[in-house]
């Protein structure tokens, strides 16, 4: 639902409002949120006392348990073995009423810690895990239906093995802490980037608590009905041409950092939708001046790191020669690259048909005579039935498709992300592979 709210390349645009509610606007459920919230913090502060580590602004003593057995983190938390503890010992304040976004998963508030800094408090829903893997297991038997009665002309199984593999791994908070924070600081020498990093002490596998971005979500942008009281995102909202002049901008931000992420640190975040993409507006030092703009321009801010994606060397050589020969407009050397990705199609020597699948899947870019609608007959993939497509690619083809999805909502229609990534990965070589791997967080 989140990725096809999105598509309005293909989507009706009534249908693509209705579905951005589920980017970060499922009703929330905040009496229950609080429940959560207190005993997630009672299982902190029984972590922090195997850890002999401090909650911040917490004061109560912790109760002693010099006559239970010696206990390991190797054996779990034991939150029972303290009283429920209020969020209001740890917090200042929660915004109960006024979620920041809530989406099937997991629902972020407001809240301010007794120190008085500004934090997001992100809680995974009760129950999410069992009803992930039944919805799973629906979309499961769904592409197997969908293959056999040959509706979709696509290989619908591989994408969905590695929905489940990376499903299960969004579920833990601490390794999203992990890897959120670990970006925040490979990042830094991006100025206009802005990612939030864990509050050390209050994070478990289903809270973590981290510092808040002030802004607005990309997905208000779009929408006149969420852009609020403010003019400059109201009139965005409502101007076509505004929007897509800004839009542009917008876009080539997404595509240079995700381009970073992809084709040089073969790490990326792989779930840009646009509730977890936000608009910061950077202040002029001038503003109190009356003639100077209080706002010079924005920074973009990347929320919800659960949904990461790790590809190796060899890959992003490969991916690299897509990009380049779809810069080129070569056919041939298309063929070859798309090919050699591990792609399988029905008929290899169909060049033509190729090509548009290669450019529908691999570029954000209208082409002139290329259908990418596959519930219409002229779809190159009715045309040319693509059989197998390595799972690795999912989340690849998965970004770049709702970047291109987010261009066409806002106007922009004819920016090549093929052509900003061609030759990135060539140039950022230095012999090296990714130090890191994120497989050691699980």
């Amino acid at each position: 639902g989140q990725f096809l709210s999105t598509r309005q390349d293909f989507m009706p645009e009534v249908y693509c409002r209705k579905l951005s509610t589920l980017c970060d606007k499922v009703p929330p459920d905040n009496e229950r949120a609080q429940q959560t919230l207190e005993y997630e913090l009672t299982r902190c502060c029984s972590l922090a006392d195997l850890r002999n580590e401090t909650i911040p602004g917490f004061c109560r003593r912790r109760p002693d348990l010099s006559s239970r057995p010696p206990r390991s983190l190797e054996n779990g938390d034991r939150p029972e073995e303290w009283e429920r503890v209020s969020w209001k010992e740890v917090f200042s304040s929660v915004d109960f009423k006024s979620p920041l976004g809530s989406a099937s998963l997991a629902q972020v508030y407001s809240g301010v810690l007794k120190s008085g800094e500004h934090v997001a408090i992100k809680l995974q829903n009760p129950g999410v895990d069992t009803l992930m893997k039944q919805d799973l297991e629906c979309l499961g038997a769904i592409s197997k239906f969908l293959t056999k009665t040959g509706e979709i002309q696509f290989d619908l199984a591989s994408p969905v093995q590695e929905l489940k593999i990376q499903l299960v791994r969004e579920l833990d908070f601490r390794r999203e802490a992990n890897i959120m924070t670990m970006e925040a600081e490979r990042m830094k020498d991006v100025k206009w980037l802005e990612i939030p990093r864990r509050v050390p002490g209050l994070v478990t596998d289903k809270l973590v608590t981290m510092t808040k971005l002030e802004g607005t979500p990309l997905s208000d942008l779009m929408d006149p009905d969420k852009a609020g009281s403010d003019g400059d995102y109201r009139r965005l909202a409502e101007d076509t041409r505004a929007r897509r002049i800004f839009g542009y901008q917008i876009v080539r931000k997404i595509t240079e950092i995700w381009g970073r992420m992809v084709m040089e640190d073969g790490f990326f975040h792989a779930d840009p939708h646009p509730g977890n993409i936000m608009l910061l507006p950077k202040t002029s030092r001038f503003s109190w001046l009356p003639f100077v703009p209080k706002t010079t321009g924005f920074n973009l801010g990347i929320l919800d790191w659960g949904q990461v994606k790790q590809i190796d060397d060899s890959f992003r050589r490969n991916m690299s020669h897509v990009f380049e020969s779809l810069s080129s407009q070569n056919q041939e050397a298309i063929t070859k690259a798309f090919l050699n990705l591990g792609i399988k199609v029905e008929n290899e020597s169909d060049l033509e048909s190729i090509t548009t699948i290669a450019r529908t899947m691999f570029d954000t870019k209208a082409y002139e005579g290329d259908c990418n609608n596959i519930f219409d007959d002229d779809c190159a993939l009715n045309k040319n039935a693509v059989e197998r497509v390595p799972r690795d690619i999912f989340f690849i083809l998965r970004t770049i498709q709702i970047i291109r999805g987010l261009g066409f909502r806002m106007g922009v229609e004819d920016f090549s992300l093929a052509s900003e990534w061609a030759g990135r990965y060539r140039e950022s070589r230095s012999g090296a592979t990714p130090t890191f791997s994120y497989s050691a967080l699980d």
